[in-house]
């Protein structure tokens, strides 16, 4: 059924700029060794793309692998071949024969016609109505299709023409909310599922821009695709999003994630279908499922056998989709996710692992057996199974001692939160440092400014171009009013640490930036980046309590400083005697 809800107002601003304590939904705070929290694993889908053309082999293997929610689409050209007259038996056939067998969980619907404004997006009330009496169609001719998600994509402009494609984020939200109002209205869709947002990235500006304008009563679930956020990311972005009061009453869809980095994309895989289950994702769609030519891991090959993350999405298909799941965080550094009982999947910044259960079966991420010693990588899972006992990471594996102290990727906080700090309670504070002194860092939701991330990041009400998130940074100042991103550790001890700087800047920087460390506002050493470097210091605070201030400041001319930047801590090894 569809929600009723009221239109929020626009707050946005308001509720971001709060630093309140208040826990994020779904996030996960570290205050004891190791914690689990209770979820539910997405129900998986794939990118079929049938709507382009008769596939029958490619549909043979469909039935074959018993892929059972396919995400497709049907062009509104193909249905409507003359005005108001709607026949799906041609151009659509092939897609009511797959709906009628139940394979698919929902189909997009795009807003263009050539019958209507030229075939651009349509904007006018009659356009509007004809595209509404398009789905209506649909809905009639496929009674067994669950879901219609309204546009792909809509927040960019890849998908869009005409006055939609020059009109702002806002102003293309406000146009997507009409749309949604007025498929939602039709009483074909009545019992259908309704999927809108129809967001890249968790763009989490655009689609409360949607819940502004009403959005939320027209629609069911938010769809993203995620393409900008890694895994580990996703949980807290998505929990943004979620601070908008209309969100309360809407679940969250991933219909395309994928990769094209071809020999890893397995562990992607399982790493962000971890993370959709941490972040309470309903439903995830992989794309695509066959070749497209852009790239993309597919999960057929051409020649329609299994490719490594074809092996991976069946497996999560039959064990995990639609499960009781349980998140493992052993540390802000090691992520991990039990399927049903008798999956499971972990990975993390380097350390050994010990599997504790002979009954275990230790697999790579496409399911090739793995022998010991094991250790965990931060982009390659361990894949866990076992048809004995319930897996219970805690007490099935033993991890190895660390070094790392600190991480600003692995710990990146978007406020309000509870702070994410590592086993010796260490966690960056970060502010700007001003000619008038410092400033603290707010959340920002995302493409809420021309020139900014799409998904959430950490921003300055009064540094306007200034951003940073958990991989980069633009400091945003000027010659006559410079800059500073500082990040603060305050020691719990007076153990020696060992400081990394990864700086890599963009080719929009001028004369780089200068890198320094200070230990109680005394400055221990200076550094200069030209264009990328990692660097490393040493850290012997006297006591505990003491501020250790990691300062990236802008050189002479501070025009478009701007790269990837990450900063880490190890405990010193002691130095032999």
């Amino acid at each position: 059924m569809l929600k009723s809800l009221r239109s929020a107002p626009h707050f946005w601003r308001k509720a971001t700029l709060s630093l309140t304590s208040a826990v994020l939904a779904g996030s996960v705070a570290f205050g004891t060794p190791s914690v689990q929290a209770q979820v539910t694993a997405p129900v998986l889908s794939a990118g079929s793309g049938f709507q382009f053309g008769p596939r029958p082999k490619l549909m043979a293997r469909v039935e074959e692998l018993g892929l059972d929610d396919l995400r497709d689409g049907v062009l509104w050209s193909k249905t409507e071949r003359s005005p108001g007259s709607h026949d799906v038996s041609g151009g659509a056939s092939q897609i009511g024969a797959l709906v009628g067998t139940g394979r698919v969980g929902s189909l997009t619907v795009f807003p263009q016609n050539p019958f209507y404004e030229a075939g651009q997006t349509v904007v006018s009330d009659a356009g509007i109505a004809a595209f509404a009496a398009h789905t209506a169609a649909l809905a009639l001719a496929f009674p067994d299709l669950p879901a219609i998600e309204v546009a792909n994509e809509f927040n960019s402009t890849s998908f869009v023409s005409g006055p939609a494609k020059n009109a702002t984020p806002g102003e293309r939200a406000r146009l997507h909310a009409r749309h949604l109002a007025a498929i939602a209205a039709r009483p074909e869709l009545a019992n259908r599922r309704i999927l809108g947002g129809a967001a890249h990235s968790v763009a989490a500006g655009f689609i409360w821009h949607v819940l502004d304008a009403g959005g939320a009563a027209h629609m069911d679930a938010v769809v993203v695709h995620p393409y900008t956020s890694p895994p580990e990311r996703f949980a807290d972005e998505v929990s943004v999003l979620r601070r908008h009061p209309a969100m309360a009453g809407l679940e969250v869809e991933v219909t395309e994630f994928g990769s094209r980095a071809i020999g890893q994309a397995a562990d992607f895989f399982w790493r962000n279908y971890c993370a959709f289950a941490e972040a309470g994702v309903s439903r995830a769609a992989w794309y695509p499922l066959a070749p497209r030519g852009d790239g993309y891991a597919p999960l057929v090959a051409a020649d329609l056998s299994l490719t490594p993350v074809g092996r991976a999405f069946l497996f999560a298909q039959s064990r995990a989709s639609g499960t009781p799941a349980v998140v493992f965080r052993a540390d802000p550094f090691t992520y991990g996710c039990v399927f049903g009982d008798h999956t499971a999947v972990i990975w993390g910044e380097p350390r050994d692992i010990e599997v504790l259960r002979p009954d275990l079966e230790v697999r790579t991420a496409d399911l090739a057996p793995m022998k010991p010693p094991f250790s965990l990588a931060p982009e390659r899972v361990i894949l866990l199974t076992t048809d004995g006992a319930p897996l219970r990471l805690s007490a099935d594996l033993r991890l190895g001692a660390s070094s790392l102290a600190v991480d600003s990727f692995h710990q990146f906080g978007l406020p309000p939160s509870q702070a994410v700090v590592g086993p010796t309670g260490l966690n960056f504070e970060r502010f700007l440092r001003l000619k008038d002194g410092d400033t603290a860092l707010i959340t920002c939701p995302g493409q809420d400014v021309p020139g900014r991330p799409w998904h959430p990041y950490l921003c300055s009400d009064t540094v306007q171009r200034f951003w940073l998130h958990a991989r980069g940074f633009a400091l945003g100042g000027s010659v006559e009013a410079p800059v500073a991103l500082v990040h603060r550790l305050t020691t719990g001890s007076a153990d020696p640490l060992d400081l990394q700087v990864s700086v890599d800047l963009n080719e929009s920087t001028t004369d780089g930036v200068v890198v320094s460390v200070l230990l109680d506002g005394e400055m221990l050493d200076r550094r200069a980046v030209a264009q990328a470097d990692v660097l490393d210091f040493k850290v012997v605070p006297l006591r505990p309590g003491q501020k250790i201030d990691i300062v990236l400041d802008p050189a002479a001319q501070p025009r478009g400083d701007s790269g990837r930047l990450r900063i880490s801590a190890r405990h010193a090894e002691e130095p032999a005697e």
